[in-house]
């Protein structure tokens, strides 16, 4: 019997002791959360008057504005692009027919998929990859 409780005992000490030490992590004061959702939803701070950050930064364009692109800084610092930094989630703006059935890229027929990128802003192919070969790919 002193066998089986020394048994629990050390599960429980084992079980308690490899819980994650939430002291490691600073909590966000609530007022704080409070503050960036009033500042986010305000529509007298954006550039544009009448506009909050939400207006265009919607969850469901990645948070970017796809119509108004800004120049944005690439990878290598103090270099900008002509374009906004193209991300992986800006795939789900792509055409549907660049996709296989187990939604994989495929490049098949590519050249048949221009104009590229989430705005247009390349024509054909050749002119992409001076795109990736220079501006945003890091050293």
């Amino acid at each position: 019997m002193r066998g089986k409780y020394f048994l629990i005992g050390c599960i429980a000490v084992i079980t308690l002791s490899s819980c994650t030490d939430d002291s490691q992590y600073t909590s966000v004061v609530s007022n704080k959360i409070a503050i960036t959702k009033l500042i986010f939803f305000d529509s007298n701070l954006a550039k544009l008057i009448g506009q909050a950050g939400a207006s265009y930064h919607a969850a469901q364009t990645d948070f970017s504005d796809l119509l108004h692109p800004e120049l944005t800084e690439g990878a290598l610092t103090g270099r900008f692009s002509s374009i906004n930094s193209s991300r992986v989630a800006h795939n789900v703006f792509a055409p549907e027919h660049i996709y296989n059935s187990t939604d994989q890229l495929s490049f098949r027929n590519i050249a048949l998929s221009a104009p590229y990128f989430h705005n247009g802003s390349f024509k054909t192919v050749k002119e992409v990859i001076p795109f990736y070969n220079v501006r945003d790919i890091s050293p």
